[in-house]
């Protein structure tokens, strides 16, 4: 009995330790997340060879575990990359081990993409090297951003504490510099710099979460069972129009209009925030103006 409690405390110790298999699978979940399946598919292989063998409940500190999976998430990412061969191969490789099926996003992972491979892969997804300034999303933001910058109205400790707190809601290490956080840690840091008031803050972390991810998306998912309805151009909008910048409101709202974040005909919470905004904007610009 001795010896058995010391392997275990040993194995539970490794496993709190931060291993490799673990930096790998996280870092991998978070590619995932961000939309980056080359890069999520390599780190999951890289915590697969660490750790071959899937799990569930396997705790990493005293008070968390974590569902490995990597089968699935390979899957996933190699029939969007287009290797239908591995795609297939990892998903088996999923139901045979059996983790996935017991965890809620891994039952309803299998079953859409036990359905999706049995029809024809998609188109591998290219990457884009079109330089950043010439990039199409680049003059929308730009007409987003006002030339001057506002009041920065929040000390500088309470939002780095708002950032802290804002990278462990996401999932994300403590240590992750911003400039290679998701776009969803700059959508919720932005969200929660607007509610705590200081728009100009909020409208820089706003913009760089839609210079990551440009299209909004309803129901986005970020981390674990974490979702979360995407609507940048609408909170950039009230950014801007705390800070005055109506132009930039106006055009915000137009990109949010076009985008399709508040559905046609629809009657909630953020559609009459939509038309407050839009009539606000309206009493200071006129938009039959031509654009500068």
């Amino acid at each position: 009995m001795r010896i058995l409690i010391l392997i275990l405390l040993a194995a539970s110790t490794a496993v709190a330790g931060n291993p490799l298999w673990l930096d790998h699978y996280r870092a991998g979940l978070e590619m995932f997340n961000a939309g980056d399946r080359a890069g999520a598919h390599h780190e999951l292989e890289a915590a697969l060879a660490a750790r071959p063998e899937p799990a569930l409940g396997l705790r990493i500190d005293d008070v968390t575990t974590i569902d490995y999976m990597p089968h699935l998430y390979l899957a996933i990412t190699a029939w969007h990359l287009g290797d239908a061969g591995t795609a297939r191969a990892e998903l088996m490789a999923s139901e045979v081990a059996g983790v996935a099926a017991g965890n809620p996003t891994g039952h309803a992972l299998l079953e859409h993409y036990r359905t999706l491979m049995s029809g024809p892969p998609p188109e591998p997804v290219k990457r884009d090297t079109t330089d950043d300034a010439s990039r199409t999303e680049a003059p929308k933001l730009a007409a987003l951003r006002p030339p001057s910058r506002g009041a920065e109205t929040l000390p500088a400790e309470e939002v780095r504490r708002l950032a802290r707190e804002t990278l462990i809601r996401c999932g994300l290490p403590a240590d992750t510099q911003p400039s290679t956080a998701p776009w969803y840690f700059h959508y919720e840091l932005g969200r929660r710099l607007a509610d705590e008031g200081d728009p100009q803050r909020a409208l820089d972390s706003l913009l760089e979460a839609a210079d990551r991810k440009p299209l909004p998306d309803q129901r986005a998912r970020m981390y674990g069972m974490w979702y979360v309805d995407y609507r940048p151009y609408l909170e950039i909008a009230a950014s801007n129009v705390r800070l005055g910048n109506w132009a930039c409101a106006f055009n915000a709202l137009e990109l949010s209009k076009a985008t399709g974040e508040i559905p046609a005909n629809a009657a909630d919470e953020p559609a009459v925030r939509y038309l407050d905004l839009l009539e606000e904007t309206l009493g200071h610009v006129d938009p039959t103006a031509p654009s500068p």
